[in-house]
């Protein structure tokens, strides 16, 4: 009895060994699915360069006829910061972001007047402006390409001046903006972006400068910024 005992406790101890010493079927953890991509709150920062125009409409004005359309162009660089927010629908982002920029932009314009030698200088300049927009893009991902559009918000100032004498206006305008951009995520957090927009900058109504009777001025300007940005993605 007491041999068949140590063979039955040897047989056990073996076949417990061998038990240990073989692979577990114990499935491993599944990874966690990757994060999506453009997806919740993000901020950031961009610069780039802004195109101004500005066009002074001259009318007789006895008749009411447009006889001149004189249009000066400039430039200047940009900067600033922006934040926004972006839902995901399958390959589908829809979002809503608002920016600033510091600019200083300005364009200048001659008009003829039916007194000869005498002309009206028009000036017009654009400052600060921002953007409240939404914006609808397709994700290749790790690229996103959408188009965007909204509110453009500028500090503008328009400027006619004669031999007689100056007027001046500063206002904030509001008008339309539309553009297009392409998106990188370099990684979950981290993009970067190019964007170039259109939006007018002031539409001023018609004024007689001092001194030019038969003559009456509109003025009406706008902007085309394209900006490289980068933007940091908060969480889901």
């Amino acid at each position: 009895m007491k041999f068949q005992s140590t063979v039955v406790t040897a047989l056990f101890t073996a076949t417990a060994a061998i038990a240990a010493d073989l692979p577990s079927r114990k499935s491993a953890p599944l990874p966690a699915p990757p994060k999506p991509l453009f997806t919740g709150l993000y901020a950031g920062v961009q610069a780039g360069y802004l195109g101004f125009t500005s066009m002074t409409d001259a009318y007789y004005a006895p008749t009411n006829f447009r006889y001149a359309s004189p249009k000066g162009d400039g430039g200047g660089l940009a900067g600033g910061a922006h934040i926004g927010y972006d839902w995901r629908f399958g390959d589908f982002v829809a979002g809503l972001l608002g920016d600033i920029n510091g600019a200083s932009a300005s364009a200048n314009t001659t008009v003829p007047t039916f007194a000869v030698g005498r002309v009206i200088n028009g000036y017009s300049h654009v400052g600060v402006q921002g953007s409240v927009r939404g914006r609808v893009g397709y994700a290749f991902d790790p690229v996103l390409l959408y188009v965007t559009g909204g509110l453009n918000i500028a500090s503008s100032q328009n400027k006619l001046s004669s031999i007689y004498g100056a007027t001046k206006q500063n206002v904030i305008f509001v008008g339309p903006t539309l553009g297009v951009g392409i998106e990188y995520a370099v990684n979950d957090r981290w993009n970067v972006n190019v964007e170039a927009r259109s939006a007018m900058t002031g539409n001023f109504g018609r004024t007689t400068p001092v001194g030019t009777p038969l003559v009456s001025v509109r003025q009406l300007s706008a902007e085309g910024l394209i900006t490289a940005g980068v933007s940091y993605r908060f969480g889901y």
